[in-house]
């Protein structure tokens, strides 16, 4: 997967998880949206990123992650999509960075890999 299509893949995930209504018959479209970025097999890779994230960073589990993605997030998702942004910059700029199965990524994108992986357990 290309980091692009993880980014997309990685943010619909999170939507997903944090907004069940989401899934109502009024979102279609979104619904639409999420079927074609959220396939089984790119869901199942973040699922996999997230779970060894959990095995080599095991303090992470207990953490409350949503609380933690989310401490200083807007409520709306146009203002969540620019907030992500400048958290994954922040984290690449301080180093804050994992390395998980040959990827290098920011601890907040590594922290919604675990949540997508605990949301499926």
């Amino acid at each position: 997967m290309k980091r692009r299509n993880f980014l997309s893949v990685l943010f619909l995930s999170l939507l997903h998880i944090l907004l069940p209504g989401c899934a109502s018959p009024r979102a279609r479209n979104l619904d639409a949206l999420n079927r074609f970025l959220l396939s089984l097999d790119k869901r199942k890779q973040l699922s996999l990123l997230g779970e060894k994230y959990l095995s080599l960073y095991p303090e992470e589990r207990e953490r409350n992650l949503k609380a933690v993605l989310l401490s200083e997030a807007p409520t709306n998702i146009p203002n969540m999509t620019s907030y992500l942004q400048d958290r994954l910059a922040q984290d690449f700029r301080t180093r804050e960075i994992a390395q998980v199965s040959r990827w290098e990524l920011s601890r907040t994108e590594a922290r919604i890999c675990a949540l997508v992986h605990l949301s499926e357990a």
